[in-house]
């Protein structure tokens, strides 16, 4: 099918590339991507779809357990798009649905360097190393993030999970608080936590 399209414009290889992820075909994708990297003019639209569909395949391969190949499809994902934050930080967190920390970390290091210590590393950072690190250190980074307003949504429940678990009552309730505060439309789920150790 993709020889039968040369020569192939950049719109009809992101409509086949959309085509072969939608329908599973995924074991074409290292071809389309070497297509792709070999397009001269590669456009803004062509490299969403791009980013989008390697980011699709890289789930279809977590779900069917197959977590080299799911990095693989991020690792392009990334190349792709280049350093993009939000994409780095999707990537990093399907990894982390089952607890890939160590695959997930990889990512980590490909953040753009003026944004280390920043807001979307720091979340990821301490998403990450809920698993690598102790229990004491990982509830000092997440407090740490909570006081520096840096703490988003999944922080934030990680950071309470981990509280009630290790009887940090007094320290969950006030971080469930915050997080209430900070997402009130979520105050149910964080108070939830608190419900299920009483």
């Amino acid at each position: 099918i993709i020889r039968s399209n040369f020569p192939i414009s950049p719109q009809r290889l992101g409509n086949i590339f959309i085509s072969a992820v939608f329908s599973y075909q995924m074991q074409d994708i290292v071809t389309f991507y070497d297509l792709f990297r070999g397009l001269d003019h590669r456009p803004p639209a062509l490299i969403k779809i791009f980013a989008a569909a390697l980011l699709t395949a890289g789930k279809f391969y977590i779900k069917q357990g197959n977590m080299d190949k799911a990095v693989e499809c991020f690792e392009m994902g990334v190349n792709v798009t280049g350093p993009n934050i939000d994409y780095i930080g999707s990537a990093i967190r399907e990894l982390l649905k089952l607890g890939a920390a160590k695959q997930a970390s990889v990512f980590l290091g490909r953040f753009p360097h003026e944004s280390i210590g920043a807001k979307a590393h720091m979340q990821m950072s301490f998403l990450i190393d809920r698993f690598l690190i102790s229990t004491d250190s990982t509830i000092d980074k997440g407090r740490k993030l909570v006081s520096l307003g840096y703490a988003d949504a999944d922080c934030y429940k990680e950071l309470i999970k981990i509280l009630v678990q290790n009887d940090r009552l007094r320290i969950a309730e006030d971080i469930v608080t915050k997080a209430a505060r900070d997402f009130p439309a979520m105050r149910a789920e964080f108070y939830k936590f608190l419900e299920e150790k009483s």
